[in-house]
This record gives C-alpha cells, structure tokens and sequence, in this order.
C-alpha cells in the first residue's frame, strides 16, 4: 500500500513486479484507508477488527422471527469463537472475507427460499471471491441447491447465471489485469508454494 502511494505500484518491493499479497480486495480497502492519521498497523488491525464485527452483526441481524434463537446463537458462537476472534484482531483479510462470504449465504439462502433474482447473492459472492480466491468452491454447491430447488429449469439457469457471472466477471478481469502488470496468470502463493517440500518428520 505503501508503494501504491508512492507511485511504485502494486508491489512488496520496489522495482520488482511480485504480487506481494493474497487479497486483491482487502489490498484495496487499505489503501483507501491509508490517508487516515494512524499508524499503518493500527489501520489494518481497526479494518479487520471492523469487518469482524459487522460479521457477527450480519448473523444476528438474519431475517425472518422463525430464525430469531437461532440467529443470535450463531452470532454468539461466531464472536466467542477463539479463532475468529484472533483472526479478526490480525490486521489480514480473514474478516473481511468472512462478512463477504456470509453475506453471501445469507441472501442465498433468502433467495433460494423465495426462488428470487440471484443477482444480490452472486454480486456478494463475486466481492468474497475478490478476497479470498477459495470463495469459487462453493459455485457447485450453489449450482446443485438452485437446481434443486428451483421449478422451472429456465428460472434455474438463469438463477444461476446470476450468481456466477459477477463472480466470472470480477475475477476473470483480475486475471486479465494481473498478467498485464506481473507477467503471470496465477497468484505469487501459488508460485510460493507448489513444489515447496515438506517438512520432514
């Protein structure tokens, strides 16, 4: 975020085109909140620590009276959780990740009890894969609930053209972009890890 302010880019070091990060989207929100008067530790910490909260407030807010109990023991076990709490004063994308993706199960999973538009869900679930690349396993999953669900097969298709696209659209322009500007179509942890060996015992 440094470099970027600086007019060096989107790199770790100076000079060198690396991808030295895994989120492209929290890369973002940081360097938007790079001009606040704080140190940079405590903005990405206060970021993260932000982004847990409204976690927690998405799975108590859920709608509907019949999810109520359920809703705010789930809210509760999410902000005791000892990972999830660590993880949320980290600083790193972990937390925002999880608001994003819970956003995304959750108008999912309104939607799908309604058979409505998956355009709200597929535009969460496009920003979770922003974040953290992981999201994108879960697109079967959607694909087998819509079917499923859904009565008309057209209704069904289009459902899921709803909820993948934006996702295809984000991450696919960020590939395009990211062998633009480093010379390589996968992310530099790809490269950091494949063929690393393993400890030995």
């Amino acid at each position: 975020v440094r470099n970027i302010w600086a007019g060096h880019g989107p790199v770790f070091n100076v000079g060198d085109p690396v991808e030295g990060y895994t989120s492209p989207l929290w890369l973002a929100v940081l360097t938007f909140l790079w001009q606040l008067p704080l140190p940079a530790p405590h903005i990405a910490v206060g970021a993260s620590a932000v982004a847990a909260f409204a976690a927690v407030l998405l799975v108590a807010w859920r709608s509907g009276s019949g999810h109520r109990i359920g809703a705010l023991i789930g809210a509760a076990f999410l902000a005791s959780n000892p990972a999830f709490v660590y993880w949320g004063w980290s600083g790193m994308d972990t937390a925002l990740f999880t608001l994003l993706f819970v956003g995304t199960i959750l108008s999912f999973e309104a939607q799908l009890g309604r058979q409505g538009s998956m355009l709200i869900p597929g535009i969460w679930f496009a920003l979770s894969a922003i974040a953290r690349l992981e999201a994108l396993w879960f697109a079967p999953f959607f694909a087998v609930l819509i079917f499923r669900t859904y009565r008309d097969p057209r209704r069904s298709l289009r459902a899921l053209v709803e909820i993948w696209v934006p996702a295809m659209l984000v991450i696919g322009a960020h590939l395009i972009w990211r062998h633009g500007y480093y010379g390589v179509w996968l992310p530099n942890t790809y490269y950091a890890k494949v063929g690393v060996p393993l400890a030995s015992k």
